[in-house]
């Protein structure tokens, strides 16, 4: 196989399930490298004894997974303890919280050419069928291949045939807002500005030699300015690293203004108005480098936060599409042309999720489209039918009725215990502020309200409040059933395949100059199982063995024709992750 094989491009695939299982394993400690846990595809071939049930505050739970059929609760010492397990064959001691969830890699897989979009639609089905999920599918999040294009239309009509989309597929097809962006900044930044270019120069004489190096921290240090923040020199062709450069650039400036003064060969210094200039361009950039951070994320949900962080771009392009600076108005308006043909028709599922986030509600929506299309927008109207469409579809699906008995008004906020950052722009955007004072009319007057009506029509949450949105949403499961089923599929819709492609670096680093002999189902086995066993924690400190993973693996005697595959490459070694 060969090994120097790229993963530009990624496919992540989103379950309509349970993404906040508490049915989770996580591994805690290693007792035997040479122990055979048990083999889980044997999971539902024979009766099995009854499953452990946890005890809770008030009430047992049992634990439903089937994978507890092979490990045993460890008790509670003390009641503050972390919860943990044991594996039944082999003694490992794993975490079972709830927080050790289940959103993970299913395959890892190779493909044979020809590598076009029948080809992809039908590997992509195959591995979705071989974990029996291929009627559960809810969205899919890819970039902008035309490949990818006709992959998703021929996966849409296979499963619009088995029913098995809802809305007849309008949510199904999401589109990488991170690439679109850097398309759209790339599209803007072409004619690069004099001052940006005086910036460089700047930041390439001070790193050009030890001397001026320790000239230009004398000139920190005399300013009175910290010299721990480095100075970033960018790569021209990649966008947040110019954005990187200008703001360290302008941190530093009354340190470059002194250097200037100190040292007679130092001539590329930017003029007060030049400053200025890399000041605006900065501001301009901030926003777009502040959204393409938060729809990265990877251990967080990025859909609720999608149309806060487009509306500000948007806002911003119309602001500087009429600024007085023809340098910005014009690389304003070539930005605003490549974003209204990615997202002037966007996938409404990104403009729904926000609704789920309490902070925003639908009131959001009508403040953004009040503030860029003026009120009574068509685009309005089509988000809102298109929400109840949805929600009413969830609660057809469940057989039973939408309203809720209950007309309970208390506040049910989930605060993140570490104060997770929201990511917005507090600098140069005052206008989410203005939001905070917005309020708008009642979803429905009637007597009997549905879980959304219910739901839209409570007070919001402080928008500088730290919410989990996930457990918000696992604590209102009981007031609103299916309204909470709807927000835990809409959340976990990832807007980004920034998380699905960090699963190629990890194949990039298994197959190497010393390790390309691998067959493609041990290269699956080991990254699926480091990704099971260790999650997150196999980066940092568990620093797992690979080779110690791989004699593990071998010893277990894989049956070839049991993997379903490992690396799924197209014509230019492009991988899809299942």
């Amino acid at each position: 196989m060969d090994t120097s094989m790229t993963y530009p491009n990624s496919i992540s695939i989103e379950e309509d399930g349970d993404t906040g299982s508490s049915d989770s394993i996580e591994e805690t400690g290693h007792t035997n490298h040479q122990s055979q846990c048990p083999d889980t595809s044997a999971i539902g071939k024979k009766k099995l004894p009854p499953k452990a049930t946890i005890n809770m505050p008030g009430k047992k739970r049992r634990l439903s997974s089937e994978v507890w059929d092979y490990f045993d609760i460890i008790p509670k010492k003390d009641p503050n303890d972390e919860l943990k397990c044991r594996c039944k064959k082999c003694g490992n001691e794993y975490s079972a919280e709830s927080k050790s969830g289940t959103e993970k890699i299913l395959n890892f897989s190779y493909m044979p050419p020809p590598h076009n979009g029948v080809a992809l639609a039908e590997k992509i089905y195959s591995l979705a069928s071989s974990w029996g999920i291929e009627r559960k599918l809810f969205a899919i999040t890819l970039d902008n291949a035309s490949a990818n294009d006709s992959c998703v239309a021929i996966l849409k009509n296979q499963l619009k045939l088995k029913n098995s989309l809802i809305c007849d597929g309008m949510l199904f097809h999401v589109r990488c807002c991170a690439h679109i962006l850097n398309l759209i900044v790339q599209d803007g930044l072409k004619e690069i500005d004099k001052s940006v270019e005086l910036i460089r120069e700047c930041v390439k004489y001070v790193k050009g030699s030890q001397t001026r190096k320790l000239r230009f921290t004398e000139c920190v240090t005399q300013t009175s300015l910290d010299s721990k923040k480095a100075l970033v020199q960018d790569v021209p062709t990649r966008w947040n690293s110019t954005y990187r450069m200008l703001s360290s650039a302008l941190y530093y400036r009354l340190a470059f203004c002194h250097l200037q003064l100190s040292d007679s060969n130092f001539r590329s210094c930017p003029s007060l108005e030049e400053w200025g200039r890399v000041e605006k361009i900065c501001s301009f950039l901030q926003v777009f480098y502040e959204a393409t951070n938060a729809f990265s994320g990877s251990k967080y949900p990025t859909s609720n936060l999608y149309f806060p962080q487009v509306f500000k771009i948007q806002l911003k392009l119309s602001e500087e599409c009429n600024s007085s600076d023809d340098f910005m108005k014009r690389i304003a308006s070539q930005m605003f042309v490549k974003f209204n043909k990615y997202w002037s028709e966007f996938n409404l599922l990104l403009a729904i999720a926000v609704v789920f986030d309490p902070r925003y509600k639908f009131q959001f929506i009508e403040f953004s489209y009040n503030k860029l299309y003026g009120p009574g927008s068509n685009k309005l109207v089509k988000v809102r039918n298109a929400l109840f469409d949805v929600y009413n579809e969830y609660v057809k699906i469940s057989n039973t009725p939408g309203a809720s008995s209950s007309c309970s008004r208390g506040s049910n906020e989930v605060y993140s215990p570490h104060g997770a950052k929201e990511q917005e722009d507090n600098q140069s955007f005052d206008i989410l502020e203005e939001f905070d004072q917005f309020d708008t009319f009642e979803f429905a007057c009637g007597a009997q309200k549905s879980q959304l009506e219910l739901y839209l029509d409570e007070p919001r949450a402080k928008r500088s409040s730290h919410i989990i949105v996930l457990d918000y949403w696992k604590a209102q499961q009981f007031r609103f059933p299916y309204l909470s089923k709807l927000a835990r599929d809409i959340l976990c819709v990832p807007v980004s395949t920034v998380a699905s492609e960090s699963a190629f670096s990890l194949g990039g680093r298994i197959l190497d100059q010393f390790r390309s002999s691998l067959s493609p189902q041990i290269v699956e086995a080991l990254v699926c199982t480091k990704d099971w066993l260790f999650g997150d924690k196999s980066e940092g400190s568990l620093n797992m063995n690979l080779e110690d993973l791989t004699q593990n693996i071998m010893s277990l005697n894989i049956n070839k024709d049991e993997v379903d595959a490992t690396i799924i490459e197209d014509s230019n070694s492009n991988v899809v992750n299942l």
